[in-house]
């Protein structure tokens, strides 16, 4: 408001308007030039520090540009090698402030979630007691935060917390607030582990599903309309249903051996019921289809590496660093945005024809796809850390998109044809070539 010869003039919402345009475009202006000065520095090699200041200036605005979430990752691989313990223990802490400070403008950003995890695993001194309290009271604030849900599970497993005050602390969640499914289901995952049934029948012993029954009905009675509790309490049910309708769906097979649908069906049963116990029974029932139904053979082909890799997935140690999925017989690449934080992959004798689903791989430094039946190598440019490249014995006849990894430092391509023109390639990858 303006006075004006003592009146008061109030602004029209046209002014109004306009003068929130006008912010919008200087805010604009002042985006497009931290992003010019961040590009210009990265280009330069200028020093770390004045690369990170530039990269955080655009996250504050932005918490989801991931590719700024990566420059930073890059600047601190190299200050983790050039500096001491103390000086790169205290620039982690600044990692996580500046995490912290984009989650709170956007609690649910991939980008500054994944940064985190990236950061206490290099962190010389991580406090993760700081860290599972800093997911209560975030969760405190949002009890529906899947990110927060997934990072809390990171930190318990990091920290070797005990899985029975895991599970005492879904019993209080769920006594403040009976709807707060995101408790119920993380007590679904806690419970098999704890509590389960020696028989190998159920999920869980008679005696803990008794308990976990009352505490249902209790939920129940306390609101009658809330659904959270009743869907955990159709787990159990769902189980004894599946298993039923496989037994059905075998017997079936057995009148008709060749009939596609029940192999098929008794396949996605084995497979939600327990994939681990039923893993050879699916691989078994996957060839015969291959036979019923020639004409799908590429798809069942497709399906079992599906399979495999969600099977190795859930018995991989997410701490490792690496992972190999070697001799596999994989066709395809499936569930890549479960390897993002692994900095060695292998998945080298296999049969896959394309890397497209490796662009997931945001983390990885060393990766080998030797004896694939691959014909191109479009999507690994986007490695920003790929460090160690093998693509022997392949049927690649062009490299050049490697030109885009500027941390590529060796490159194995013996054993396809481009190999046998060397000489055609840039300088920058002939030097890498061995």
């Amino acid at each position: 408001m303006i006075e004006m010869h003592g009146r008061v003039k109030v602004k029209t919402t046209a002014e109004k308007e306009a003068e929130k345009e006008k912010e919008r475009k200087e805010r604009l202006i002042q985006y497009t030039r931290l992003l010019d000065e961040v590009k210009d520095k990265r280009k330069n090699k200028e020093c770390f520090q004045e690369v990170l200041d530039a990269s955080k200036q655009v996250l504050l605005c932005n918490p989801d540009f991931g590719t700024m979430w990566n420059v930073r990752k890059e600047a601190l691989l190299q200050m983790e090698v050039s500096q001491d313990q103390d000086a790169f223990q205290k620039q982690c802490l600044v990692e996580l402030k500046l995490a912290a400070d984009c989650l709170k403008c956007n609690p649910k950003s991939y980008g500054a979630w994944h940064h985190r995890i990236w950061i206490m695993e290099r962190m010389p001194c991580p406090d993760w007691a700081f860290e599972l309290d800093l997911t209560q009271k975030a969760l405190g604030l949002d009890s529906r935060n899947f990110h927060c849900w997934d990072y809390r599970r990171y930190i318990v497993k990091k920290f070797g917390q005990d899985l029975h005050k895991e599970l005492n602390y879904t019993s209080e969640l769920i006594l403040e607030n009976f709807s707060n499914y995101s408790a119920w289901h993380y007590r679904s995952h806690l419970l098999p582990e704890l509590c389960p049934d020696p028989n190998g029948t159920w999920l869980l012993s008679e005696e803990k599903r008794l308990e976990e029954l009352e505490l249902i009905q209790n939920a129940a009675f306390t609101d009658p309309e809330d659904q959270s509790a009743w869907l955990y309490h159709k787990s159990e049910k769902v189980l004894a249903a599946l298993t039923s309708q496989l037994q059905s769906c075998q017997e079936l097979i057995e009148l008709e051996p060749e009939s596609k649908w029940p192999l098929l069906t008794s396949v996605n049963l084995m497979r939600a019921i327990d994939p681990l116990q039923y893993k050879d029974e699916v691989n078994m029932v996957l060839q015969k289809l291959k036979s019923v139904d020639s004409q799908r053979d590429n798809f069942y082909t497709d399906l079992k590496s599906k399979f495999l890799i969600e099977n190795h997935l859930q018995q991989v140690n997410w701490h490792a660093g690496s992972i190999s999925f070697s001799e596999m017989s994989l066709s395809t690449i499936y569930c890549a945005d479960s390897l993002l934080l692994f900095r060695v992959v292998d998945l080298s004798y296999n049969e896959l024809k394309s890397v497209s689903p490796l662009a997931a791989l945001q983390c990885c430094e060393s990766l080998n796809l030797q004896h694939n039946c691959l014909t191109s190598c479009h999507g690994l440019e986007c490695l920003p850390f790929l460090k160690e490249l093998n693509i022997a014995e392949n049927l690649i006849d062009d490299v050049n998109p490697l030109k885009e990894c500027l941390n590529l430092k060796m490159l194995k391509i013996a054993g396809n044809p481009v190999a046998l023109k060397v000489e055609e390639l840039g300088d920058s990858l002939k030097a890498i070539v061995i």
